[in-house]
């Protein structure tokens, strides 16, 4: 069995003291001798409930975003509970549960922020319990535990989840499973009872639901075993670990090949077709930019500054030089210092590496941007990896085997950590500061209070569908840029139709305005004197159109003469839409998808005729 907890070397106990340290030391041995039991536990709690306060405003200053909305679009238009909404696979993600959640939320409180937020804060109080919960497996209640609990509660890197919900709702509970699963696997070498077994091998599932990344749980859980067995004094620590966690792996693996038959089913292969995938270039500039620009200051607590809309961290040369030289000092300091810390470092890099085959095997194309990895959003749960290694190195015995020379007294290394510590804090709450000021510009909350007051306006006649603004949701998503995806959630308070006798829209701020055709094509003239195209119920009617039309949206203006109220089918040559008609000279607008070079009109109203005169195709802009 594996005792998780190794002794520290007696160097560094808090009653060892150098001749001659001082008051000065002398307080602070005190100080940290005093952190135990009921103070450390306040201190922990402290620290977390420091974290969600931040990360609490950080939410508080984000909104919706363009993942967020296509959620809830999808949310409010198919079955909540159905396969084609929680197996839908939404860009290469398989994420069940995060759909559900968002699906519920989104029914609970239609586009409203605080909902979300609430649930992010929640999340986060998960996840950070959970990482208390290893780290006091791993180290026991000792002060030292502080310092990785600190680094993953405040880094940077985990900030971008914080941004936008369904970002929050794949990495916070990633982050929560593998603590908690990690946990399970030492608790199940250490004492051998099969429940750690069962509670990790759920826990797994749950996250696996939530993002497909967490698959590489346990092998982290693996490396860290592999790793306390190996400080323990294992002959062979890798066959140790199978044998003495064989039940969570047998667990892991029964899910994984369960949730794989499905994944295979819903999305296929997660990797970028051949035809469209980067070049070596490109897969050397995204993910080395992301380590050097994005990763490395994230754990020194930078980047300190971000670019405009808040997504791109944008490090000074400066802090990037400062976070290589200190993660240099500590892989070299630590190599000297402590038994196996090179494995350990290894175990991180290839941790590091897996990361970045997963990013380029499923993100990166010939369009994808170099700056994609800045977003730090793929490096989400690196805090928690981050906090792992200073845990298992802080277990990791002293090295004897040469002579060294105390360059600080036991206080004085105290202190050097205290300061540490103090210095991460302070740039990573700097970092969060700037994050939340940057991202606060984003103008989509503003759009959305807008329309939703604009639509009080509207009156009878409905408006047209049309695209939402690119800082919304971008046009490459069509067709859940359109606004009756967007505003779905709000139902029948979103008065969007295909057809509409008044032209009307949503500026590029949400505001109510009126619309005109700016015009690609007309309708040729008809053959019926003062009619021009008669159209009747049960038969099509063909309008040839001046000149011919690519396949894309396109709204159609109408003039027609009907003898009653009724209803009409028009197309080009792609979905029928339904038009209803008035008594009388009227117009229509209709929004139709589809090309070619006429457009088909079938009455559906037995007994009342239309005639066609005029009319013209092209794009709806606002009035001059």
């Amino acid at each position: 069995m594996v005792e998780a907890v190794v002794d520290r070397p007696a160097d560094e106990k808090a009653g060892d003291r150098s001749p001659g340290e001082g008051a000065s030391g002398d307080r602070i041995l005190r100080w940290t001798a005093s952190l135990t039991g009921r103070r450390l536990t306040v201190a922990a709690l402290v620290l977390i409930g420091l974290q969600l306060l931040l990360r609490g405003w950080v939410a508080a200053n984000s909104y919706f975003r363009q993942d967020d909305l296509i959620v809830s679009g999808l949310a409010a238009r198919r079955p909540l509970f159905s396969a084609d909404f929680l197996l839908y696979d939404h860009d290469g993600h398989f994420m069940p549960a995060g759909f559900l959640l968002t699906g519920l939320l989104s029914r609970l409180a239609p586009l409203e922020w605080w909902v979300m937020l609430v649930t992010l804060v929640a999340l986060a109080a998960v996840a950070s319990l959970a990482v208390w919960r290893l780290l006091r497996i791993l180290l026991g209640d000792r002060p030292v535990l502080l310092v990785p609990l600190l680094l993953y509660l405040f880094s940077p890197l985990s900030l971008p989840a914080f941004a936008w919900f369904i970002a929050g709702a794949n990495a916070l509970p990633l982050q929560a499973g593998l603590a908690w699963v990690v946990g399970d696997a030492v608790l199940l070498a250490r004492t051998g009872r099969v429940r750690y077994a069962v509670t990790g091998t759920l826990a797994f599932a749950v996250t696996l639901t939530f993002f497909e990344k967490s698959l590489v749980i346990p092998l982290v859980a693996a490396a860290v075993l592999v790793v306390l067995l190996r400080t323990a004094g294992a002959a062979t620590p890798i066959v140790a670990a199978l044998r003495e966690g064989r039940w969570l792996w047998v667990g892991c693996t029964l899910v994984v090949a369960g949730w794989f038959a499905v994944y295979a089913t819903v999305v296929g292969s997660p990797a970028i077709d051949e035809r469209d995938a980067g070049t070596v270039p490109q897969a050397v500039d995204l993910i080395g930019g992301g380590w050097l620009e994005g990763l490395v200051p994230g754990l020194i607590g930078g980047p300190l500054t971000w670019a405009d809309p808040g997504l791109w961290a944008t490090p000074a040369p400066s802090i990037v030089v400062v976070g290589c030289v200190a993660i240099a000092c500590a892989i070299v300091w630590t190599s000297r210092h402590r038994r196996g810390a090179g494995v350990i470092w290894w175990l991180f890099a290839a941790y590091l590496v897996i990361n970045a085959a997963a990013m380029i095997t499923g993100r990166l194309t010939e369009a994808t941007p170099t700056l994609l990895s800045l977003s730090l959003r793929y490096y989400a749960e690196a805090p928690l990896v981050a906090a792992l290694v200073l845990a298992l190195l802080i277990l990791a015995p002293t090295r004897t085997d040469f002579r060294r020379r105390p360059v600080l007294t036991p206080a004085g290394r105290r202190a050097a950590g205290i300061g540490a510590a103090a210095a991460f804090l302070v740039a990573s709450l700097w970092s969060t500061a700037s994050f939340t000021r940057v991202m606060a510009d984003s103008s989509t909350d503003d759009y959305l209070a807008n329309a939703r007051a604009s639509f009080e306006q509207v009156g009878d006649a409905p408006l047209l569908d049309q695209s939402v603004p690119d800082s919304v949701v971008w046009a490459p998503a069509h067709p859940y840029n359109m606004a009756t995806h967007v505003f779905a959630p709000l139902g029948h308070e979103a008065p969007f139709a295909s057809s509409t006798p008044e032209l009307r829209l949503l500026d590029t701020s949400g505001q109510l305005v009126d619309g005109r055709i700016d015009a690609l094509r007309g309708l040729l003239p008809g053959p019926l004197a003062g009619c021009g195209y008669g159209v009747t119920a049960g038969r099509t009617t063909t309008v040839p159109l001046d000149g011919p039309l690519v396949s894309l949206p396109w709204t159609v203006q109408l003039n027609y003469l009907a003898g009653d109220d009724g209803v009409v089918e028009v197309s080009l040559d792609g979905r029928t839409v339904r038009v209803p008609v008035e008594r009388g000279p009227n117009t229509a607008f209709v929004r139709l998808t589809g090309g070619g070079d006429e457009l088909r009109l079938r009455g559906v109203t037995a007994g009342v005729g239309v005639c066609v005169d005029s009319g013209q195709v092209g794009f709806v802009r606002p009035v001059d």
